[in-house]
Order: C-alpha cells, then structure tokens, then sequence
C-alpha cells in the first residue's frame, strides 16, 4: 500500500465516521474521532462481509485492496451507536454524582 492509498482510506474513514455521526445526531469527538469510528466500522464492515458471506453491493477500489462502501457504512453505524451510547450513558451517571 503507497502513501497515496493510505491518505485516500484515511479521507474515507473520515467521511465514514462523520456521515455516520451526523446521521445519528452523536457528537463524540473531533476528526481523529472521525477516523477511528471510520476505520472500526469498515473493519467490522468488511469481517461481517466475510463471515455471513455477504454480496458486495458497492465497492471501492483502491490499489490492490476492494473497499466494501456499504458494508463499511452499516459498520461504522454500529461502532457509532455502541460507542454514543456508551459515551451518553458515562455522561448521565457523571451528571448524577454532581
């Protein structure tokens, strides 16, 4: 994989992450944060791809690698839903102890 290819599945991970974000009216972080739910939710995207032997809808490809775009998308949902709503509930129990 060249630099070219890594900074372009950064940007994807980014958009992943912030689509996926506004969409679920989460605001758990900056672009970093971005990053990492976009880069967790394709990985989870693809491994659920892999294990439910699921036809790739739309993929993206990128040097020698295929990018699964909808299966990423519905991963990076779910890492964005399980972490929103483990970051909501750490927010309630702080505002509890207050």
């Amino acid at each position: 994989m060249t630099i070219g290819e890594f900074i372009i599945l950064l940007v994807m991970a980014a958009i992943l992450g912030i689509l996926t974000q506004r969409m679920m009216g989460y605001k758990l972080g900056g672009t970093v944060v971005s990053i990492v739910l976009g880069f967790l939710g394709a990985f989870v995207g693809m491994e659920m791809t892999r294990w439910f032997h699921l036809p790739i809808i739309f993929d993206l490809g990128i040097g020698d690698h295929r990018f699964p775009v909808i299966w990423s998308f519905l991963g990076c949902m779910g890492v964005t839903f399980t972490v929103g709503f483990i970051a909501r509930g750490a927010a309630r129990r702080e505002k509890k102890k207050k």
